[in-house]
């Protein structure tokens, strides 16, 4: 039964600790299962990592290079880099776009469209996204930002919106802990050993990662991250120590 290695929840490592990553890839049996989390791919690409044994969390708001994300590469950089992975044998059916956080005034529908088109020319099916949560030093931070907190009704109506978006381009939309909206979109597994299974015809646990939160549906991972300054800046982070 292959293992899931996830690098990482807690930090970029693909973006800012690559070479620690390759070390710790060298050193883990050839059999293990890599979830890579990253909101800028451009170290993955002739990196020897044996795609058939990877998927990729890929972080795209459409948001990089604004005050919100200014150190994240513009999201055509990002498109542009996933197609050369693609190119090099990375199965699209392996990357889950996450379209996180969705932030109420700053998605706006012709934004979510044209970062749909996109996925969906690459053969990217999947999407998952929540809502951003105002974490007190997050709304301390951006205090401008905190002000444009929306009801969760409001959500749903946004919710369905972004769905029907990429339901018209060939993406299903994945809720990642988000409750109010389970009758909407589909609660969202973002480590899914069932579904790695299922495209790569290994065998996987299909135990739920306790160590997550009640509403996270995750297969059981290793995470290898560590809670670092990320070199992102993004504005809304919750990671970020202030």
């Amino acid at each position: 039964m292959a293992v899931i290695i996830s690098a990482s929840r807690r930090e970029d490592m693909p973006a800012f600790h690559f070479d620690e990553l390759m070390k710790k890839y060298k050193n883990y049996p050839q059999d293990s299962f890599w979830v890579l989390w990253t909101k800028n791919p451009v170290h993955l690409i002739d990196s020897g990592i044996d795609f058939k044994r990877t998927a990729l969390q890929l972080t795209i708001t459409g948001l990089g290079g604004t005050d919100l994300e200014p150190n994240v590469p513009p999201f055509e950089r990002v498109f542009w880099l996933s197609e050369q992975l693609i190119e090099q044998g990375f199965n699209p059916a392996l990357v889950n776009w996450r379209l996180d956080p969705l932030i109420p005034g700053r998605h706006s529908p012709a934004l979510v469209k044209k970062l749909a088109g996109r996925a969906s020319s690459l053969g990217i099916t999947r999407c998952v996204t929540s809502f951003i949560t105002w974490y007190g030093k997050v709304s301390t931070r951006w205090p401008e930002g905190a002000k444009t907190q929306v009801s969760k009704e409001k959500q749903r109506e946004i919710a369905q919106e972004v769905r029907d978006i990429l339901f018209s381009n060939g993406i299903t939309l994945y809720g990642c802990a988000q409750e109010h909206l389970k009758d909407l979109i589909q609660p969202s597994r973002c480590i899914d050993g069932e579904y790695y299974g299922t495209v790569t015809g290994m065998d996987f646990s299909q135990d739920k990662d306790t160590s997550q939160r009640k509403t996270c549906g995750c297969t059981k991972s290793v995470d290898i991250g560590k809670y670092r300054q990320c070199g992102h800046g993004c504005l809304y982070c919750y990671a970020r120590p202030a």
